[in-house]
């Protein structure tokens, strides 16, 4: 079985035991509030370019209106230092790492804010 020798078990214990001790799952539901809230208020205030957030904790994405324009933006979010990728026809999915905290989630938000202003 993939990952099925004794040492993937030891890994996995010394993983969680990083996970609990850092704080990493509150971290990342914080994060990933601030992240899908702030997606919302884009949507809010951008209704023309953000369509249907949708996330649970940091995995969140959100819709352009067609291919063209998410085609577009995905070179202007990373001109503008936000490292996001497209996914499907005209999505932007957001799959970061635990280390992703609230504050990286408030700066994507505004970075997205500035380029779409």
């Amino acid at each position: 079985t993939w990952m099925g020798d004794p040492i993937r078990v030891l890994q996995l214990e010394v993983l969680l035991d990083v996970i609990k001790a850092e704080g990493l799952q509150a971290s990342t539901v914080a994060a990933g509030q601030a992240l899908y809230g702030g997606l919302s208020g884009l949507a809010s205030k951008y209704p023309q370019l953000v369509h249907n957030v949708r996330g649970a904790g940091t995995l969140c994405a959100f819709d352009a209106p067609t291919v063209a324009a998410r085609d577009a933006l995905v070179g202007k979010f990373r001109n503008a230092g936000l490292n996001i990728m497209g996914c499907g026809v005209k999505a932007f999915r957001f799959r970061p790492n635990l280390i992703f905290g609230k504050e990286h989630a408030t700066e994507a938000v505004a970075l997205i804010d500035s380029v779409l202003a």
